[in-house]
């Protein structure tokens, strides 16, 4: 499990955060291991690639869309 943390740390720039995550859904779920956890965040990931690619086929906006509604969201338009 170490080595998977190493490589995300390596891998990502600002790894904090997703230490952070692993930690916390760590907390939510106790019986679940660390691997487990960081195998889950890796196939939501995947699952939502697959989504991104569906959307840009059939609705080449979406990205422009969603950015707007997040800003509405935070109170940025």
């Amino acid at each position: 499990m170490n080595h998977v943390i190493a490589s995300i740390s390596f891998h990502v720039r600002d790894h904090a955060h997703v230490l952070a995550l692993i930690d916390n859904m760590s907390r939510e779920h106790p019986n679940m291991t660390r691997s487990a956890i960081v195998r889950s965040m890796i196939q939501d990931g995947a699952t939502a690639r697959v989504y991104q690619s569906i959307l840009d086929e059939h609705v080449p906006d979406w990205r422009k869309e969603y950015l707007e509604l997040i800003r509405k969201q935070q109170g940025q338009t």
